[in-house]
């Protein structure tokens, strides 16, 4: 779903592309069994020139999505007014917005320290074989 970034100067695309995240991230906040609350959920648009981000934060996950980036931001936290919580990881947008349930799976699995098994799970549904896979691992 990685968008042009011209299209941010077209409010309807933007609306569009913000409005089928929150559809996906609603399906991941079932997927990982949390009940929505107000304000879990919300976008903030940004500017003329930015694409805005959507974000889900729960109790202890937070979940940001760009649709001008290829990764999607998944990290821990502490609370909902924990805005800079763990480590950051990044699962893939295309997955988000092919199967908002595996992509679940594949966020819990980086952040709760399964980062190598969860990029080689995405790389497998992406066909990448595993000897041309590199994995760097950054910690705080």
């Amino acid at each position: 779903m990685t968008v042009k970034y011209s299209y941010c100067y077209d409010d309807q695309k933007k609306k569009a592309a913000h409005a089928k995240l929150r559809t996906q991230l609603r399906k991941v906040a079932r997927a990982l069994g949390v009940t929505l609350e107000r304000g879990m959920l919300h976008t903030n648009p940004g500017g003329i020139a930015v694409w805005g981000e959507t974000t889900l934060h729960t109790n202890d996950l937070y979940i940001q999505a760009d649709p001008s980036r290829d990764g999607v931001l998944v990290r821990t936290c502490k609370g909902r007014t924990d805005y800079t919580g763990g480590r950051n990881c990044y699962v893939s947008l295309a997955h988000l917005m092919r199967d908002p349930a595996e992509f679940a799976k594949l966020a819990r699995a980086a952040v709760d320290g399964g980062i190598v098994t969860s990029i080689r799970q995405m790389a497998g549904a992406y066909g990448i074989p595993m000897d041309k896979l590199i994995i760097v691992h950054v910690t705080k």
